[in-house]
């Protein structure tokens, strides 16, 4: 393992996909993958580096929302609430979850919002040291919902459709992925073989390129320009099925109600509707 690699800490923690979440494929339906072009790129946010952090989840969740507000958010702040909301602020790093829960539960700031001064990479997952006037500002940025890219057997093909049947309203995808050290060495960023774990990482997927005749998936990371193809890695369609198994999301905006309504059986909102009154009940006997 190179010098290179020992510094890519990654911060992405495992959590399997949660069952209720809204299906894209389910609610907007599925296109003919056909009509997908060999080439394409939904849009290209700026290159990010988190540095010697664990706040990839953070970095990544603010590189999708980007080409939507047209602004540049501030991926600090946003790993801090994402700390609020799991309630382990110095526990290593993030659920794509929790990182993608602050977006609709709080919103996001600008990056000229807040100017870091001498706080320390580590000061700064607190969110105490953050103006609480920031909450207010974050309003502007709240997304409403996200769903989860679904609707193929494959998850290549589920990423990638989702993509371009959302180029439109450039919304980029939100995954993540337990690095191998040889993609991490790699000089070109194509992604065709496995290598040894290394540690979980958060990315965005922002489009599609055909190499020697073949479609991968152009993954976005947030380690500046010193991964792969400055800092871009491609992977094949083995490689998406086998790997990425995080799930894969988009930021909409519509409201959860209305998602409920197309995106769960009736039989599954009764049944929610009767856990969060239970949880309800037993939290006021427990005050």
């Amino acid at each position: 393992m190179t010098d290179e690699t020992k510094q890519i800490k990654g911060g992405l923690i495992y959590k399997k996909p949660d069952k209720r979440n809204f299906n894209f494929g389910k609610v907007f339906g599925t296109i003919d993958l056909s009509e997908i072009p060999a080439d394409f790129i939904v849009a290209e946010p700026k290159q990010k580096d988190q540095g010697d952090t664990d706040f990839c989840s953070a970095f990544s969740s603010t590189s999708a929302s980007e080409p939507q507000e047209g602004v540049e958010l501030n991926p600090f702040w946003q790993f801090a609430v994402s700390k609020v909301i799991s309630g382990d602020p110095e526990a290593w790093g993030q659920t794509l979850e929790n990182a993608i829960k602050v977006h609709t539960k709080y919103g996001a700031i600008n990056e000229s919002d807040f100017d870091r001064g001498e706080f320390g990479d580590e000061e700064l997952r607190y969110i105490k040291n953050y103006p609480e006037e920031l909450f207010e500002k974050a309003e502007e940025y709240k997304k409403q919902s996200y769903f989860e890219a679904k609707g193929y057997k494959e998850t290549f093909d589920s990423y990638r459709a989702c993509l371009w049947a959302n180029r439109t309203t450039k919304r980029l995808l939100i995954t993540g992925v337990i690095l191998h050290d040889s993609w991490i060495d790699s000089q070109d960023g194509i992604i065709k073989e496995s290598g040894n774990p290394v540690s979980g990482d958060a990315c965005i997927i922002i489009g599609q390129k055909t190499i020697d005749g073949e479609p991968y998936l152009i993954a976005q990371l947030s380690a500046g320009e010193k991964i792969g193809d400055k800092g871009k890695l491609y992977y094949s369609r083995e490689m998406i099925n086998k790997y990425f198994n995080f799930g894969g999301f988009l930021f909409v905006d519509m409201l959860p109600g209305e998602a409920k309504k197309k995106a769960w059986s009736v039989w599954r909102r009764i049944w929610e509707s009767v856990k969060k009154n239970i949880r309800w009940y037993f939290e006021e006997i427990f005050k």
